[in-house]
């Protein structure tokens, strides 16, 4: 046998069903639904030797985590012919 688990909004779960039905031999179909807990989220402006970066803040829970957007650094360590984990040593 196989499990094939599909994750979807509550208001796509039809379509899903009947996704599953059409394109797979099952003849059922077990639901679970579950519950998702998020951090609150922003995006500040770093001022860094390489330019603006771009940094991701989630709060909650009593935690904060911070992580600068990787596209940026990757643009960054592009422009100035470093790695990012050099970039990454320096903010």
């Amino acid at each position: 046998g196989l499990l094939l688990c599909v994750m979807c909004r509550t208001e796509d779960k039809e379509s899903m069903v009947r996704l599953l039905f059409q394109h797979t031999t099952t003849i059922g179909i077990r639901e679970n639904t579950f519950k998702r807990y998020t951090l609150d989220r922003s995006v500040e402006m770093a001022e860094t030797p390489y330019g603006r970066i771009r940094k991701k803040i989630s709060t909650g829970y009593g935690v904060t985590r911070q992580k600068y957007e990787y596209e940026d650094l990757a643009k960054a360590a592009r422009e100035h012919q470093v790695s990012v984990s050099q970039i990454l040593a320096r903010l």
